[in-house]
């Protein structure tokens, strides 16, 4: 019995040598325009992300300001100045000799004294100072946090828009590989040396996108 003639396996690409370079070369484009792809949807995300980090900041930077500033308020325009009123009280009944008032005015003053932490060293003694120290105060309370709420603000904006700058020019490689695809798909419509134009094309806009990135 003679051996049947045994088909020949078909080629990984069938057509002209032009043919095969440039569906191996859209094969290649159509990696590249998938990591861009990949790339701008990183930068999104971490756009987005930056973003709702600085809001947050913001927001937290108002509410401690806000928060601070009713505190400081009501340390020095109510409680210290009610202090103030009782140990005055204090202070003449007791050079009116009047032990007892002096007593019960000085326990009031005290009361008060612990309502809020400006009464208190080490913003204040009443053995050593005048008047209690309100700038110390406000800078532990709210200065100093607002301010370090206020730098990762900056920084977070400042992050948000150099990722949302990558993201518009990630889309706008992916829109060059695009037309680099087109041209390089138009050129397997045309015969002649017309075509190699457009594969010059082609990859003239592909290298751009590629040095861009």
């Amino acid at each position: 019995m003679s051996e049947e003639p045994q088909t020949p396996k078909p080629p990984l690409f069938s057509g002209e040598p032009f043919e095969r370079m440039i569906a191996i070369v859209i094969a290649l484009v159509t990696l590249i325009a998938a990591v861009m792809a990949l790339l701008e949807a990183d930068a999104g995300a971490k756009t987005s992300q930056a973003l709702r980090q600085s809001q947050q900041y913001a927001v937290q930077a108002i509410g401690a300001k806000a928060v601070g500033e009713l505190q400081t308020n009501y340390a020095w325009n109510d409680a210290y100045r009610n202090w103030l009123e009782w140990n005055t009280s204090a202070v003449i009944a007791a050079e009116k000799d009047d032990a007892a008032a002096a007593e019960r005015y000085t326990a009031v003053r005290d009361q008060v004294g612990s309502l809020t932490p400006l009464l208190t060293e080490p913003y204040f003694d009443p053995a050593q100072d005048d008047l209690p120290n309100i700038r110390a105060f406000e800078a532990n309370t709210y200065l100093v946090e607002t301010t370090i709420l206020a730098e990762r603000f900056l920084v977070a904006s400042d992050l948000s828009g150099e990722l949302e700058d990558k993201e518009k020019a990630y889309g706008t490689q992916l829109l060059l590989t695009a037309v680099s695809l087109f041209l390089y798909g138009l050129s397997l419509t045309i015969v002649g040396r017309m075509r190699w134009l457009f594969v010059i094309m082609g990859s003239v806009i592909i290298n751009i996108a590629l040095i861009w990135m």
